[in-house]
């Protein structure tokens, strides 16, 4: 049984092409901002912030997708591996890659622009950014888990996210604290790729095994 290091490592070795073609729509995108956008302003850094979720989105959307195109994941589970290891290792190099992407972007658009927007921090802004594109993540690789199309698997992280983008606007508007309105979120969505994994990599689509996550999506609500 391959210990974590394994996995990790070969986890990084195949996504990285993936992860360069995310990383060079990211630089085209950013150049096509500072280029043909002469005004650079609040407006056109929240329409930026709005394609960086997205990204993130997408790139939640590929934490599983090398296992699920020709159902690669028998190669662990024939072989012993612990599924929630499996997990892990593909969550150590998505999840931290995406964050950072998506925020050292968001940073350089935000950077650039001619008129920055007066009292962004404690407008509380920032937060709603980082909340948003941390929760386009998770929505990402739980439709990456539950679909083994991977274009499927993206549309529906995309249409997961509008709809808690829906959610956080509500609760901004409302003046809830996105910290326990929205944040936990994100941690649900984690638990619940956490909970299906052995149920993933050894195939059971059973009503039990449906249950279970959908227990856990249902029961914080």
């Amino acid at each position: 049984v391959p210990p974590l290091r394994g996995l990790f490592w070969q986890e990084r070795r195949q996504a990285w092409k993936t992860i360069a073609v995310f990383w060079g729509v990211a630089i085209a995108l950013l150049m096509f901002y500072r280029v043909f956008d002469p005004l650079r302003d609040d407006v056109s850094f929240s329409f930026a912030s709005v394609v960086f979720v997205i990204l993130s989105t997408l790139m939640g959307s590929c934490a599983f997708l090398a296992e699920q195109e020709g159902q690669h994941f028998r190669f662990f589970a024939d072989r012993g591996v612990g599924a929630r290891r499996v997990w892990l290792a593909k969550q150590l190099v998505w999840l931290p890659t995406a964050l950072a992407t998506a925020a050292v972007f968001c940073c350089l658009s935000f950077m650039s622009l001619r008129r920055p927007p007066v009292n962004f921090v404690a407008s509380g802004e920032p937060l709603g950014i980082a909340i948003l594109i941390l929760i386009g993540y998770t929505c990402g690789q739980l439709s990456s888990m539950l679909l083994p199309r991977g274009l499927v698997a993206g549309l529906m992280g995309l249409v997961l996210v509008f709809v808690v983008f829906v959610w956080q606007v509500l609760m901004q508007h409302l003046g809830v604290g996105l910290w326990w309105s929205v944040l936990p979120i994100a941690f649900v969505l984690l638990a619940a790729t956490w909970l299906r994994a052995p149920d993933w990599l050894l195939e059971r689509y059973g009503w039990r095994a449906w249950l279970r996550l959908i227990a856990l999506l249902l029961v914080p609500t």
